[in-house]
């Protein structure tokens, strides 16, 4: 700090930074006082001692350290280098960002919304240049809301309405949880990835792709990774490094935006942004395909079908959903619970995690874990009886940590809006004295010749 103020930059989304100087002479003699009052009675409290002990008037304090909230404090390297170093198995438990919560378990063990707001300002002054348009062609001056003379800015072309129809598209997509207009990558990594570090190194596409690519038969070594990425200038993400950002708005404010120094910098962050990209889609392209694929595509085809024709039609693809009316959205209400049902029943029949939740939330009636006690008649014993009982028709999902709907003999058929799954192992719970011998109901269907007693399902 110098002596006689503080610089500040503050930036704003347009890149137009703002330095501000503020003299704090006055705020400096507050603190300095403050200090030789605090020193002065501390040292009267000492036995005699002119220079205090102060780690001991520290010392009942205790450290905390999370690695996404700490990084933007200056200490936060120093205070991470002093978890690393330490020998005490729970340290290790904090740096990966553990939940106080859950570290005792586990000792021992180890274990796009700034393009939407671009595009939401675009829209707004396409539609007004839209509306002043009118006003031209009927004759009339255009006028802004203040009844000023308005300024007609420039059309956009067909590729930038594209652009900012298809983001738009996106954040109305928000709602529908089977809608992906823009696919984001570490999501999808995420889902089928288990990286070790915190959680905070997780939310970077790069370093999953590194663990990613890493596979499992060579040990990586995420603290090397992380300061690695760490001291990278580039970054996977729409957010550019702050040495990177500076570069980038020096460049375009010293010789314009048509400047070689210019585009040399942008090109050499847009290449890493597409080499880290095309690395998680060729790590994707080796992971099996679910037979499911074809229902989800056929569900995203009806709802690009909609949005191809309003943007034909130029209706409502320049509109945010938050913005249309109360009416309209309220409408929408059943079409959002239908979505966000059918997209339980496609999770719960591939993903035996998802399946193993839903059947331990107490509000899930339609899902329940059972255990094979009998086959030939097969005899399932359903933990809640409550939930499937006597009457209730079943279809095996998984068995053990096998989806059912993934083997080669189930058949998908997408007719329309309905999908369709044959040669599953469908039944109904009866009560019978073969089953009740051995505490469990019978299934009037089998659940499949390759189960055995014991089966969890």
């Amino acid at each position: 700090m110098h002596d006689s103020g503080a610089l500040a930059v503050p930036r704003t989304a347009f890149l137009s930074p703002e330095a501000v100087v503020e003299r704090l002479d006055d705020h400096r003699r507050e603190v300095a006082a403050r200090v030789d009052e605090r020193t002065a009675l501390l040292a009267a409290r000492s036995t005699g001692d002119a220079s205090p002990d102060w780690g001991s008037l520290v010392a009942h304090l205790e450290a905390h350290f999370d690695p996404q909230s700490c990084p933007s404090c200056s200490l936060f390297h120093y205070c991470r280098n002093q978890i690393r170093t330490s020998g005490h198995p729970e340290d290790l438990l904090v740096e990966i960002g553990v939940r106080p919560g859950e570290r005792r378990s586990l000792l021992g063990h180890h274990r796009s919304d700034v393009l939407v707001s671009i595009a939401d300002s675009l829209a707004g002054v396409e539609t007004q240049r839209i509306r002043w348009a009118r006003d031209l062609a009927m004759g009339r001056h255009p006028l802004t809301f203040d009844g000023e003379p308005a300024q007609v800015p420039e059309p956009l072309t067909d590729t930038e309405r594209l652009a900012v129809s298809f983001l738009l598209e996106d954040d109305r997509a928000r709602t529908m949880r089977l809608r992906c207009a823009l696919v984001d990558a570490r999501a999808v990594l995420v889902a089928h990835l288990l990286p070790g570090g915190s959680v905070a190194e997780r939310g970077r596409l790069d370093y999953l792709v590194r663990w990613a690519e890493s596979g499992a038969t060579s040990p990586l070594e995420h603290r090397l990774v992380t300061d690695e990425i760490e001291a990278s200038e580039h970054t996977p993400g729409a957010r550019l490094s702050q040495s990177r950002s500076d570069a980038i708005h020096a460049a375009s404010r010293g010789v314009g935006r048509g400047g070689a120094a210019y585009i040399r910098l942008v090109k050499e962050e847009l290449s890493y942004k597409t080499d880290v990209l095309t690395r998680a889609v060729a790590y994707l392209a080796t992971l099996p395909v679910s037979q499911l694929r074809p229902a989800y595509r056929a569900i995203e085809g009806q709802a690009q079908a909609v949005w191809r024709r309003r943007l034909e039609l130029h209706a409502s693809d320049l509109v945010r959903f938050s913005r249309t009316h109360r009416r309209w959205r309220n409408d929408q209400v059943g079409l959002i619970e239908a979505d966000a049902s059918c997209a339980d029943q496609l999770a719960a029949f591939t993903n035996p995690q998802y399946a193993a939740q839903l059947a331990r939330d107490a509000g899930t009636r339609e899902v329940a874990l059972a255990e094979v006690l009998a086959v030939n008649p097969g005899c399932p014993q359903v933990d809640s009886p409550r939930r499937l009982g006597v009457g209730s028709r079943i279809v095996l999902l998984h068995r053990g940590d096998r989806a059912v709907v993934e083997q080669p003999e189930v058949e998908v058929i997408v007719q329309g809006g309905t999908i369709r799954l044959r040669q599953q192992h469908v039944g109904l719970l009866v009560d019978s004295p073969e089953a009740s011998a051995v505490g469990g109901l019978e299934g009037l269907g089998s659940p499949g010749p390759t189960s055995r007693p014991g089966t969890r399902c």
